[in-house]
């Protein structure tokens, strides 16, 4: 959940999945996918498309993407969840469904990481004030889930407190995608083969596959294999219509 990268975040995080031998169903704003075969095509962010995945028996892996117009609608279509991520909080948004404030945003977005079972993992934007202070909500119980930072800025002194207590971060850090597990640094992929990012100048891009490699990790790839499969993803087939240029005739077209 989150107010922008949501799509991205899914599809990356469901390749990487599908990548490791997993049997992956994934939501997203354009339909809902088993195991990389388009069943419905639709914007299936709500509870009900999320229950067409939990109720396929050939699916071991269920990526939601989680939109707060089915929230507010119709509640989630599921109980808990092994990972939370929350890409980003920010006032894109206000005026529809009800929401009016930043702190209704927060309130309903929240919910992903209040329904993230104890010993689960919240992944979490440590770039984000709001989502930074998601932890101090006392019924998101984050002292009873592993957390997972991710973040742009190599010197966040969040990062470096979770890191120097032996917690894993995912940043961006002297051109690369970088894993930090206390103090064991691991590359993961150079900025520049971000897939989307134009050669690491869209820094958003970079922001989208720090957050995919940390439910990727939390749900027990390697960093090897998070890497792997960060540069086979193809953006322009696998996540269309999210950074696309074209050039038709001379002109440019970005979508």
């Amino acid at each position: 959940a989150g107010t922008n990268g949501k799509t991205t975040v899914a599809r990356i995080a469901a390749h990487m999945l599908t990548q490791a031998g997993h049997r992956t169903g994934l939501t997203t704003t354009d339909g809902v996918y088993l195991n990389g075969r388009l069943a419905q095509r639709a914007d299936a962010t709500g509870p009900r498309s999320a229950q067409v995945v939990l109720g396929d028996p050939g699916i071991d892996v269920a990526v939601l993407e989680t939109a707060r117009g089915g929230l507010l609608r119709q509640g989630l279509g599921y109980d808990w969840s092994d990972v939370g991520v929350i890409t980003n909080l920010s006032a894109d948004h206000l005026g529809q469904d009800g929401i009016e404030s930043m702190d209704d945003l927060v309130h309903v977005k929240s919910l992903i990481a209040e329904r993230v079972r104890d010993g689960g993992t919240l992944v979490l934007n440590a770039d984000d004030e709001l989502v930074r202070d998601l932890i101090v909500r006392p019924r998101i119980r984050a002292a009873h889930k592993n957390l997972l930072w991710f973040s742009l800025d190599a010197k966040s002194l969040l990062v470096e407190r979770h890191v120097s207590n032996g917690g894993t971060a995912y940043v961006l850090s002297d051109g690369y995608l970088m894993e930090r597990a206390g103090p064991v640094e691991t590359r993961l992929l150079p900025v520049t083969d971000v897939p989307g990012g134009f050669a690491g100048a869209a820094r958003f891009a970079a922001a989208n596959a720090l957050a995919a490699a940390a439910a990727a990790k939390a749900m027990g790839l390697s960093a090897s294999e998070i890497g792997t499969a960060l540069g086979s993803f193809d953006a322009a087939r696998e996540n269309p219509g999210r950074g696309q240029l074209f050039e038709l005739g001379g002109i440019h077209l970005l979508v």
